[in-house]
C-alpha cells in the first residue's frame, strides 16, 4: 500500500499487522524530539546513528516508527529497516498511556533491551528494561524493570554506560 501511494500524506505505522494512524505533531513534541536527538548523538558519537521517526523491523508484522532509535553504524548501505537498536525512544505529549503499554509491549516482544519514554508533560524520562514474555501484555511481552528519571537524575544507556543523559537536556525551553 505504501509503495503504491495509498497512504500518501498520512502519518501511519504498522503495528502487529494493523495500520495505525498517528496524531499530528505539536511544536513541543518536535522540539523535544530534536533536543533528545542532539543529546543522544552527542553521547553516542560517530559510531552510532540516531534515526528520527524511521521504521524499525519489530517482528514479522510490526514496523513501528519510534521518535528516535539509536542503531550501530552510519546511514547508508542498508536495503531494509533495521531490526536491532541499542535504544528506542518515544516522545510522549498526548500518547503516554499508549507509549507506556502498547508500544512498550511491541518493543519488549521485539527484544529491544532499552526503551525510553520522554514524557513532555511530566518533564521526565521513564526507562523500560529487561524485556520478557508476558501473556497478559498487549503483544505478549513487557518490561520487568521500569524507572523514572527527573531533571538532575541522569539516565545511562545500557549500550553506553559511561554516557549520561540528563532529562533536563530534553526540555530546555518548555
Amino acid at each position: 500500500m505504501i509503495e503504491r501511494g495509498a497512504l500518501e500524506g498520512l502519518r501511519v505505522e504498522l503495528v502487529a499487522g494493523t495500520i495505525v494512524e498517528m496524531s499530528p505533531q505539536q511544536e513541543a513534541h518536535v522540539e523535544v524530539i530534536e533536543l533528545t536527538r542532539l543529546a543522544l548523538a552527542s553521547a553516542f558519537g560517530p559510531t552510532h546513528w540516531v534515526r528520527v521517526q524511521s521504521p524499525l523491523q519489530a517482528g514479522e508484522d510490526s514496523k513501528p516508527e519510534p521518535d528516535l532509535a539509536v542503531v550501530e553504524g552510519r546511514p547508508g548501505g542498508a536495503d531494509r529497516h533495521p531490526s536491532a537498536a541499542v535504544l528506542v525512544v518515544e516522545v510522549s505529549l498526548s500518547s503516554l498511556d499508549y507509549d507506556r503499554h502498547d508500544k512498550a509491549s511491541i518493543y519488549a516482544a521485539a527484544g529491544f533491551a532499552d526503551y525510553w519514554v520522554v514524557d513532555v508533560v511530566g518533564r521526565r524520562i521513564v526507562v523500560f528494561r529487561d524485556p520478557a514474555a508476558d501473556p497478559a501484555a498487549p503483544h505478549g511481552a513487557s518490561y520487568r524493570t521500569i524507572s523514572t528519571h527527573l531533571p538532575g537524575d541522569p539516565v545511562r544507556p545500557i549500550a553506553l554506560p559511561g554516557a549520561v543523559i540528563d532529562p533536563a537536556d530534553c526540555f530546555l525551553s518548555l
